[in-house]
């Protein structure tokens, strides 16, 4: 299971890391303050729905591996992906406030602010580039 000729490996390992971390976080709720809604939501199951769907794009990896055609747009896919978890987990851990102003939605937590879509951002286009792998590795076999 080498991560230089397979990366989608590492969505493996991150996720079996993720799902283990979850089990043994410190902070068991987040503040999640949208508007004038205040929600306290408990971590541990964010982290493990991120945990979850690394482990679900890995399974997909297993079966269309073979039919993909390049190995770096693989590269770009999975640090995409593994950026838009990292981001995700970043932003529901650290305890967030809503505002939102006439640029958009924000959130600003302890000193700097995240963009509410950058797990989006940073995931979607990898998820793109996957299929744009996929539809080149079919076509060109």
């Amino acid at each position: 299971m080498g991560i230089k000729n397979k990366p989608y490996n590492l969505l493996l390992y991150c996720g079996l890391l993720l799902l283990i971390i979850s089990f043994f976080v410190t902070k068991p709720y987040g503040e999640l303050n949208l508007s004038d809604t205040y929600f306290i939501t408990p971590l541990a199951p964010f982290i493990q729905f991120a945990a979850g769907i690394l482990i679900t794009i890995w399974i997909i990896y297993l079966f269309t591996a073979r039919f993909l055609n390049s190995i770096k747009l693989t590269w770009i896919h999975v640090l995409l992906t593994l950026a838009g978890a990292v981001t995700f987990i970043i932003s529901i851990t650290t305890g967030m406030t809503t505002s939102v102003g006439i640029e958009g939605s924000t959130i600003e937590s302890t000193g700097f602010t995240v963009s509410i879509l950058s797990p989006v951002i940073l995931a979607v286009p990898g998820q793109l580039l996957y299929f744009i792998n996929l539809a080149l590795g079919l076509f060109r076999k």
